[in-house]
Protein backbone atom coordinates (compact mmCIF):
# COMPACT_ATOMS: atom_id res chain seq x y z
CA UNK A 1 0.00 0.00 0.00
CA UNK A 2 1.87 3.57 -0.90
CA UNK A 3 0.91 6.57 0.92
CA UNK A 4 -0.86 8.89 -0.72
CA UNK A 5 1.62 12.07 -1.90
CA UNK A 6 0.15 15.33 -0.31
CA UNK A 7 1.40 18.28 -2.18
CA UNK A 8 4.51 15.86 -3.62
CA UNK A 9 5.27 14.80 0.13
CA UNK A 10 4.18 11.15 0.72
CA UNK A 11 2.30 10.88 3.79
CA UNK A 12 1.91 7.80 6.58
CA UNK A 13 -1.03 5.49 6.29
CA UNK A 14 -3.39 6.31 9.24
CA UNK A 15 -2.62 2.28 10.64
CA UNK A 16 0.74 3.56 10.84
CA UNK A 17 1.52 4.55 14.81
CA UNK A 18 4.16 6.62 14.74
CA UNK A 19 6.44 7.11 17.89
CA UNK A 20 9.37 9.34 18.42
CA UNK A 21 11.76 8.39 21.14
CA UNK A 22 14.30 11.17 22.02
CA UNK A 23 16.95 11.55 24.85
CA UNK A 24 17.19 14.69 27.17
CA UNK A 25 20.11 13.10 29.53
CA UNK A 26 21.82 16.58 28.63
CA UNK A 27 20.68 20.00 29.81
CA UNK A 28 21.75 23.13 30.22
CA UNK A 29 19.28 25.77 31.36
CA UNK A 30 17.91 28.54 29.22
CA UNK A 31 19.85 27.57 26.32
CA UNK A 32 18.49 27.12 22.74
CA UNK A 33 15.80 24.64 22.20
CA UNK A 34 17.51 23.34 18.64
CA UNK A 35 20.71 22.14 20.84
CA UNK A 36 19.43 21.54 24.53
CA UNK A 37 18.29 19.33 25.98
CA UNK A 38 20.42 16.60 24.00
CA UNK A 39 21.06 13.11 24.10
CA UNK A 40 24.46 13.50 23.20
CA UNK A 41 23.91 13.72 19.56
CA UNK A 42 20.70 14.71 18.40
CA UNK A 43 18.39 17.93 20.75
CA UNK A 44 15.34 16.46 21.97
CA UNK A 45 13.04 19.06 20.13
CA UNK A 46 14.42 17.73 16.91
CA UNK A 47 14.31 14.13 17.45
CA UNK A 48 10.55 14.95 18.63
CA UNK A 49 10.29 16.18 15.43
CA UNK A 50 8.55 19.22 16.94
CA UNK A 51 7.40 22.15 14.66
CA UNK A 52 7.09 19.15 11.49
CA UNK A 53 3.80 20.12 9.63
CA UNK A 54 1.23 17.37 10.35
CA UNK A 55 1.11 17.16 6.20
CA UNK A 56 4.68 15.26 6.48
CA UNK A 57 3.89 13.31 10.30
CA UNK A 58 0.59 12.57 11.63
CA UNK A 59 -0.94 14.74 14.05
CA UNK A 60 -1.64 12.12 16.46
CA UNK A 61 2.44 11.01 16.28
CA UNK A 62 3.24 9.90 19.66
CA UNK A 63 6.08 12.11 20.98
CA UNK A 64 8.51 10.47 24.62
CA UNK A 65 11.38 11.99 25.63
CA UNK A 66 13.62 9.47 28.48
CA UNK A 67 16.40 10.48 30.40
CA UNK A 68 18.54 9.14 28.49
CA UNK A 69 21.90 8.98 25.54
CA UNK A 70 21.54 8.55 21.78
CA UNK A 71 23.10 5.39 22.11
CA UNK A 72 26.50 3.36 22.78
CA UNK A 73 28.76 5.47 21.46
CA UNK A 74 27.58 8.75 23.85
CA UNK A 75 27.24 6.25 27.15
CA UNK A 76 30.02 4.21 26.79
CA UNK A 77 33.12 6.72 26.29
CA UNK A 78 31.21 8.28 29.67
CA UNK A 79 31.03 4.99 31.54
CA UNK A 80 27.23 5.04 32.04
CA UNK A 81 24.81 1.76 31.67
CA UNK A 82 23.47 0.34 28.89
CA UNK A 83 19.69 1.40 30.29
CA UNK A 84 20.85 4.43 29.54
CA UNK A 85 20.68 4.09 26.05
CA UNK A 86 17.86 4.84 23.92
CA UNK A 87 17.67 1.07 21.91
CA UNK A 88 18.44 -0.56 25.63
CA UNK A 89 16.18 1.51 28.03
CA UNK A 90 13.80 -0.74 29.80
CA UNK A 91 10.94 1.85 28.93
CA UNK A 92 11.56 2.67 25.61
CA UNK A 93 11.56 -0.95 24.93
CA UNK A 94 8.40 -1.30 26.60
CA UNK A 95 6.90 1.28 24.58
CA UNK A 96 7.95 0.19 21.76
CA UNK A 97 6.34 -3.66 22.23
CA UNK A 98 3.23 -1.94 23.84
CA UNK A 99 3.01 0.03 20.23
CA UNK A 100 3.74 -2.77 17.83
CA UNK A 101 1.53 -5.93 20.24
CA UNK A 102 -1.58 -3.70 20.05
CA UNK A 103 -1.57 -4.67 16.49
CA UNK A 104 -1.47 -8.61 17.02
CA UNK A 105 -4.29 -8.68 19.93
Amino acid sequence: MNPAPTSGIPRLQSWVDVNLFGGDYFRLTGASRDVWPNDGSVSLWSALAQGLPSRILPADARRYGFPVTHSQWVAGPLGLPDSLQIPANPAVIRRLIKTITKHLA
